[in-house]
């Protein structure tokens, strides 16, 4: 009768694994984006400085996950307040079957971590980050990930769209980390 359950046994404890490491998040260092350590040059935007008055998660995290299939791939979303954000895995990207997640550790600020950190992916993964009431659009926006090995953040390739207070930003990975909006000046 156990030798029937080995494979269920198995994926629960992977499942407990990759749950484990989404909750620790997406690096060894302490948040590289605490507002009294500011980077020369560069700034993660804040929410809630727009004309909608700010949102109601500021300073609490929002996560979601979902368990995406290897063979067919598919997408998670995270809805809140002022952050819609949706990462799609096609099909073939995954080696096996994996829980997938998009964690703010701060739903006040404009960066998010893909979990698990660190997985790469055999095919591009789409990502859609959309952001309500920035506390200001600058000019100069871009994607960034943490480098963890330099310690710096990297800018991306991104298609970044800013109506008003809002912003949008379409780009494809082919590994998770720390991502964030940023202003670089």
């Amino acid at each position: 009768m156990l030798k029937d359950h080995r494979w269920e046994l198995a994926l629960m404890g992977g499942v407990l694994l990759l749950t484990l490491l989404f909750y620790t998040g997406c690096g060894k260092r302490a948040s590289p984006t605490a507002p009294d350590v500011p980077k020369s040059g560069f700034r993660i935007l804040r929410l809630g400085g727009g004309s909608s008055g700010g949102s109601i998660y500021k300073g609490e995290p929002l996560h979601a996950e979902k368990l995406i299939k290897a063979s067919k791939g598919g997408c998670v979303e995270l809805d809140g307040k002022d952050v819609e954000h949706e990462v799609c895995v096609p099909a073939g990207a995954l080696s096996y079957n994996t829980v997938i997640g998009i964690f703010c550790p701060d739903a006040g600020l404009t960066m998010v971590d893909l979990t698990p950190c660190g997985i790469s992916f055999n095919l591009p993964v789409k990502i859609s980050l959309s952001w309500k009431d920035v506390e200001d659009t600058p000019d100069d926006l871009g994607i960034y990930w943490w480098d963890e090995e330099s310690g710096e953040w990297v800018e991306i390739p991104a298609e970044i769209e800013v109506d008003g207070d809002d912003v949008d930003a379409d780009f494809e990975l082919s590994h998770f980390s720390r991502y964030a909006l940023a202003e670089s000046y």
